[in-house]
């Protein structure tokens, strides 16, 4: 067996051991010994420790991808890169739509402003 299959196969099989582990002990009773507490512990340590694995696998992975694959890393940086500019178009957009708003209920607040203005002198 691979190491690539073998991490993902001990992960598996930690999970299956807790999911047993956790099933087959009765929640309701109260008087559950420091074995089982000691077997919970020691079942949910080597499932931290195959997660440990996987992560260190993917970290792998993606080291190798961005060693030999250059031009995906790039991609991948390029598309990110876009995406935030689509994104910030869109606000600047948004932002704009705003601030024409705000200048055209202005501009009425100073036309109401002027025409119900009183000049001294008037006579009404």
């Amino acid at each position: 067996m691979d190491s690539d299959a073998k991490v993902l196969s001990d992960l598996e099989t930690q999970l299956d051991n807790i999911f047993m582990v956790l099933s087959s002990t009765s929640l309701h009773d109260s008087d559950i010994s420091e074995s089982q507490h000691g077997l919970n512990d020691k079942h949910m340590a080597s499932l931290l420790d195959a997660c440990r694995q996987m992560d260190s696998w993917f970290i792998k992975k993606r080291l190798a991808l961005s060693t030999y694959c250059q031009e995906y890393a790039l991609k991948e940086e390029i598309d990110a890169l876009n995406a935030e500019c689509i994104r910030k178009e869109k606000l600047a957009q948004e932002l704009k739509g705003r601030i024409e708003d705000y200048s055209k209920s202005i501009q009425v607040i100073i036309d109401q402003s002027k025409e119900n203005q009183i000049i001294p002198g008037d006579s009404a």
